[in-house]
Parts: C-alpha cells; sequence; structure tokens
C-alpha cells in the first residue's frame, strides 16, 4: 500500500500560481531572464510587476528545505539546483525526490509537516519508504 500521493497539478503554497507558472519562471530564470521578463507567466493571472520578487521570496524557504534534505541524504545538489540556487528539475520532481528521502513533498500545502515521527520500538508506521534508489531513477527520468 502506497500512503503517498503526488498531485502534478496544484496551487503552490505561499503564492498565487499553479506548479506550470512555477516550473516556466524557473525555467527562464536558469536560461538567465530577470524576474520580471521570467515572471511575464503571473500577469495573465492579474499579478503585478513586483510579484516575481515576492514569489521568489516565498519560494526561497521551501528550495532551501530541499536543497538541505538534498545534502543530507548525499546527493549531489548540482543534480537538482543550479549553483545560484534555482531547482533545475520540475516542482513534482522536487516532490518526489523529497518522498523518496522519507519526508513529505517540500513544496506542498503543509509544509509543517516536512518530516514523520520516527518508528518506535515495536510499533509500525502507515508510510511506506521507497528504496533510496529509487531518486536515481527520478532524476533520470525527468
Amino acid at each position: 500500500m502506497v500512503t503517498h500521493a503526488l498531485i502534478p497539478e496544484f496551487s503552490v503554497p505561499g503564492s498565487s500560481c499553479g506548479t506550470d507558472q512555477f516550473d516556466s519562471y524557473y525555467r527562464a530564470r536558469l536560461q538567465g531572464a530577470g524576474r520580471r521578463t521570467a515572471g511575464k507567466s503571473f500577469y495573465g493571472h492579474g499579478l503585478g510587476d513586483e510579484y516575481s520578487r515576492q514569489f521568489e521570496s516565498n519560494q526561497s524557504v521551501h528550495l532551501q528545505r530541499m536543497r538541505a534534505l538534498i545534502l543530507e541524504a548525499g546527493i549531489e545538489p548540482n543534480e537538482c539546483f543550479s549553483h545560484s540556487g534555482l531547482p533545475r528539475v520540475s516542482i513534482c520532481v522536487l516532490n518526489r525526490v523529497s518522498i523518496a528521502l522519507g519526508y513529505n513533498a517540500v513544496v506542498c500545502s503543509r509544509i509543517n509537516i516536512l518530516s514523520y515521527q520516527k518508528k518506535r520500538e515495536g510499533m509500525g508506521i502507515s508510510h511506506n519508504m521507497p528504496p533510496t534508489d529509487e531518486i536515481n531513477h527520478i532524476l533520470n527520468s525527468s
């Protein structure tokens, strides 16, 4: 029984956008676009010029947590992040990697529940932990 659910399209917490705007914004930033240019996908949703700065600031918490999880697991950070800290992979891939590491999805609506209680002696835990080699498969299939 798998207890983790991945929803490929959802409203990104701390923002007024969905996963497609998140991914297109960071793709543009990776290609060298400034915040204003990268944030053009936000304009169609009624968000102004300054929203890009606010969006990046809000999402930095999620991205820093993900970077810390990757470092703790011994994964090379540049597989998921550029040298400037921008994500190289989609939001769905980031969430799948964090689940494979045994954590909740990093970019989700309940970010305060990042890790589950540790298993106590003699008690089961309802969250199935996938093998860690699944992380390489997730990163290589993106």
